[in-house]
């Protein structure tokens, strides 16, 4: 059987918000999924956890921001509210108590904060989460040297010189900050990023008291990306500092995109790898079109590396 998705219809405060449901085939779902935008990939992400019994619940904001400076420069809980309203919906519809997260870069980032202090959040996925610019901004520019897309807006004139401009000063504190000693909350607070939208600090400490609690994290990053390359400097190529937490998930998709949903190809794997993660975790019911086959023995632990389509994982 199919799942099947509601048209889209406004909610939460002032009607700003835009939603749509994907209800499981059949049965009262138990569990519901919040999943911030509706691309490609979230979209199809949502109908796999519905195959599951588990009804999805995307949402996006209504307009986009007028002034994207102004809205990066506090702390907006705006962001925050909207997960909020999210899960009171299907509370309110379907009398669910335990919730999935889904949200991509500060969204995802935005979701692990609520988690942490939501016990009704049972599952996380967190796909390339946001890490303060000024934590990344050395590897976000020698990729950009690297780009030949990058240097073809430049000798072409369609770089927009405006937007770097202001990165300067913050490239040059990342630069220097060892010689002067500088804090990288110093390079956090000067970057005047939305703090709410960006992972926070002690992830490792973090990610372990919610497995101790129960939930389920799966966070996969796209090649390339420079949360990634700081992630892998903070743990490892690897990430063999985070392999012995249990319940923590981490994946590689190939694609230099920052969303998954631009890319096909990185749709196709995200969805594969949160329907195999549902599985594993025990989320909803067995997917009729992969669970009722036998499954093939786990493969032996591996390096975490790119790969197309499928996943490896860190432990």
């Amino acid at each position: 059987m199919s799942t099947k998705s509601r048209k889209t219809f406004g909610f939460g405060t002032e009607d700003r918000l835009i939603g749509s449901i994907t209800d499981p085939p059949q049965g009262r779902a138990t569990i519901g999924a919040v999943i911030a935008e509706m691309g490609m990939a979230e979209m199809r992400v949502a109908r796999a956890l519905a195959s599951r019994g588990i009804v999805a619940l995307q949402f996006k904001e209504r307009d986009e921001p007028v002034d994207w400076n102004a809205e990066k420069a506090a702390l907006n809980s705006g962001y925050l509210r909207n997960y909020r309203e999210a899960v009171e919906l299907l509370r309110e519809r379907y009398g669910i108590e335990r919730f999935i997260f889904m949200g991509n870069c500060g969204r995802g980032s935005i979701a692990f904060r609520i988690a942490y202090d939501d016990p009704r959040v049972i599952g996380l996925i967190l796909t390339n989460p946001h890490i303060s610019p000024a934590l990344t901004i050395k590897e976000s520019y020698a990729n950009r040297l690297l780009s030949l897309a990058s240097w073809k807006q430049l000798l072409t004139g369609k770089a927009d010189l405006r937007y770097h401009l202001p990165n300067l000063p913050l490239l040059a504190m990342s630069l220097l900050k060892r010689v002067a000693r500088i804090s990288e909350q110093t390079l956090i607070d000067q970057s005047g990023h939305n703090q709410d939208a960006t992972m926070p600090d002690r992830f490792d400490k973090r990610v372990a008291d919610l497995v101790r609690r129960g939930v389920k994290v799966l966070m996969a990053f796209s090649e390339n990306d420079p949360g990634l390359a700081y992630f892998r400097k903070l743990y490892g190529q690897s990430f063999e500092r985070l392999e012995s937490v249990p319940g923590l998930s981490i994946e590689l998709l190939s694609t230099t995109t920052h969303i998954p949903s631009h890319d096909s190809a990185a749709a196709s794997a995200l969805v594969s790898m949160v329907d195999r993660w549902a599985h594993d975790s025990g989320f909803g019911m067995p997917s009729p079109s992969r669970d009722n086959q036998p499954r093939a023995p786990s493969p032996p632990a591996r390096p975490l590396r790119p790969v197309g389509g499928s996943s490896h994982r860190a432990a």
